[in-house]
């Protein structure tokens, strides 16, 4: 179901005015049955959320029923404006009220692994394992009536209805008064749509809970949501006669006018087109990419600066306003900005005879393209597609510094997006299929030397990365100063192995090739006859391995990324002591290869050690859940071994 309003409402409405009194509790609450709250503990019986012209009221009924049910009773933080008012009732009849956010405990939530949830929740007073939660606030909403910048903004939110425990009832109610457009997604149970007085409802029963799971994503669950969303009246309007009409006039009038509004081409423009145009490839995706190479090493973007870079320049340099449509500036001075170099390539490539078009791609851990939800918030990612006979479509990102301009970042591959159609007099849209790209770019190769002492042992390590691994390591730090990076550096590394002493950590330099970063550092332990030695000490796990999987999924396998991950050791063994030897572990299975080896090194000393970890496939069906975790736990063998060196008897 897809509604479009407008606003007149011309009243704020008051916050606390709205908040209704806490109704009684009724006695069937506490006849719920532990097997209604589905192996969870605690159900949510009644939940409520209204949507008003500048505030959202919400509203939970809560029963408790375990103590498993009691650790999982919590809210979002609230907002500063929240005004709150509630109780928690324990079997017997003791009442706590509560009726500021200062009457709750903060809980941080950090779900282990890489790209795991990091987050804030909030917990009532007086929770037992048998009780009833009531609570209801109301909060200055974060949209508001429409204003004299409105046909400049566009912005979205998204309101997950699923819930961390299982809903019996939830009630959705958006008022006439609200501004906002907004798409209510009700999910495979669908939802009862009731027309009121002034205002639109959704009724949904027994929500299932939301349960985050290691490797998956939020929007392959098909959960309902509701989804905000702030654009210009003429978008609005557009969207009022359908999905067609609607794209349309985003392309021909949201995006269009980017490309089509006068450039400044100046006296050289057409001298210096002819020469950086000059023998390109005979193909139209390797000339693009040649025409792309050229133009970043004559053109420095200076929206992608690093601190050091700016702290390089004069204020002057800094302050200087730039056009990326004034090309002769551009050409005298040799910068621009990331939309400067879209637009630059836009235009070779027009005068080279390479069509180009523009393309918007999604974030699936987020959402998925819905093309009939008539929203053009939705769209993130703003790259050019080259097509080519014979060849899958490539996507270029003009803007993004220091990496392959055709890298696609994991989070859009195996998605659809959304492309324009240049044509004259009327630009059109379709929807596309962003590849995946195969991981032969993306490579970490961690190099470790450790000296093994009697009772010291001294590391040297180095981490050499490149394609999406690169990308994410220089992001890490790109905000920071060079000073500041290797403070950082030292502070995660000591928080890996706290028994670990960092003498120098250094990250970068900030420069073309592979991203690298190193450290040294020592380890004080007990003399002893045997010593247990960790091959790759100070870095992380080739992938996240969470402590507990679950026996069965329903949710979709998604993987960060697809490469190479490479540990290459040296352990240097002190005079005295041998090493007995240890098997290989070779394995492969649809998910990739995982392969661990140790040696002789190149003098009698040493010990050479190297694990692969090669993942080949980024998204799989819940089906092949059991290879997966069985790919997780070679990965888990091989890096967890470690090399036992013992004193020799003779």
């Amino acid at each position: 179901m897809r509604t479009h309003l407008m606003a007149s409402a011309l009243m704020i409405l008051c916050l606390r005015g709205l908040m209704a009194e806490l109704p009684q509790i009724k006695p069937d609450v506490w006849e719920v049955k532990e097997a209604e709250t589905k192996g969870f503990g605690a159900i949510i019986l009644e939940r409520t959320i209204r949507f008003h012209a500048a505030s959202v009221e919400h509203a939970y009924l809560i029963r408790v029923l375990n103590e498993q049910g009691r650790n999982a009773v919590e809210f979002p933080k609230f907002l500063p404006t929240s005004t709150i008012e509630g109780r928690t009732i324990a079997r017997g009849g003791v009442e706590t009220p509560f009726k500021a956010s200062s009457d709750f405990q903060t809980k941080a939530l950090v779900e282990t692994g890489k790209g795991s949830l990091n987050r804030t929740s909030v917990i009532p007073p007086g929770l037992t394992s048998d009780c009833v939660v009531q609570i209801q606030w109301t909060e200055r909403a974060f949209f508001g009536l429409a204003g004299p910048f409105w046909d400049y903004q566009v912005q979205d939110r998204v309101f997950s209805l699923g819930a961390r425990l299982p809903t019996r009832r939830l009630e959705l109610e958006v008022y006439d008064d609200l501004a906002w457009g907004y798409d209510l997604q009700t999910g495979p149970r669908g939802a009862q749509i009731v027309n009121g007085k002034g205002f639109r409802k959704a009724i949904f029963k027994e929500i299932p809970a939301y349960e985050w799971v290691p490797y998956s994503e939020e929007s392959a669950k098909d959960n309902p949501r509701f989804v905000l969303y702030q654009q210009p009246r003429y978008l609005v309007e557009a969207s009022q006669k359908g999905e067609k009409v609607f794209w349309e006039e985003v392309a021909n009038h949201w995006y269009r006018p980017f490309y089509d509004q006068k450039i400044q081409y100046g006296k050289v423009w057409g001298a210096f087109s002819d020469e950086i145009r000059q023998g390109l490839p005979p193909s139209r995706q390797a000339a693009a990419l040649e025409l792309h190479r050229r133009l970043v090493a004559r053109f420095l973007d200076v929206t992608a600066l690093t601190p050091e870079e700016l702290a390089a320049r004069s204020e002057k340099q800094n302050k200087r306003k730039i056009d990326p449509r004034d090309f002769g500036e551009v050409l005298k001075t040799g910068e621009t900005t990331g939309a400067g170099l879209h637009l630059l390539l836009w235009s070779l490539l027009g005068s080279s005879g390479i069509p180009a078009k523009p393309v918007f791609m999604v974030d699936r851990r987020e959402r998925k393209l819905r093309p009939k939800e008539c929203n053009i918030a939705q769209l993130g990612d703003w790259v050019l597609m080259i097509e080519q006979e014979g060849a899958p479509p490539i996507f270029i990102e003009p803007a993004r510094r220091f990496a392959p301009p055709d890298l696609i970042l994991p989070k859009f591959q195996g998605t659809e997006a959304l492309a324009l159609t240049p044509a004259d007099p009327k630009w059109g849209y379709q929807v596309v299929k962003v590849p995946i790209q195969d991981g032969s770019r993306n490579t970490q190769v961690v190099k470790v030397t450790t000296i093994v002492g009697e009772d010291r042992d001294q590391i040297h390590l180095t981490s050499h990365s490149t394609g999406i691994k690169d990308w994410e390591e220089r992001a890490q730090w790109w905000s920071m100063l060079p000073a500041e990076r290797n403070k950082n550096l030292k502070e995660i590394l000591e928080k890996r192995d706290a028994a670990v002493q960092i003498e120098t950590a250094t990250v970068g330099p900030y420069n073309r090739g592979p991203f690298e970063w190193k450290c040294d550092a020592v380890r004080e332990r007990d003399a002893a006859r045997h010593i247990e030695v960790n091959p790759f000490p100070l870095v992380d796990s080739p992938m996240d391995l969470p402590r507990d999987l679950p026996a069965q999924r329903q949710e979709r396998i998604a993987l960060p990324l697809l490469g190479l991950q490479e540990y290459q050791a040296i352990i240097v063994c002190p005079q005295g002591f041998v090493w007995s030897g240890a098997p290989p572990i070779q394995r492969s299975n649809t998910f990739g290869e995982v392969n661990w080896t140790a040696g002789p090194g190149d003098s009698p000393s040493e010990i050479r050690v190297l694990l692969k970890v090669r993942t080949t496939t980024l998204l799989a069906e819940p089906s092949s859940y059991p290879e997966f975790k069985t790919f997780l736990a070679w990965v888990r063998e091989s890096f967890s071994r470690t090399i036992t060196l013992s004193r020799s008897s003779s």
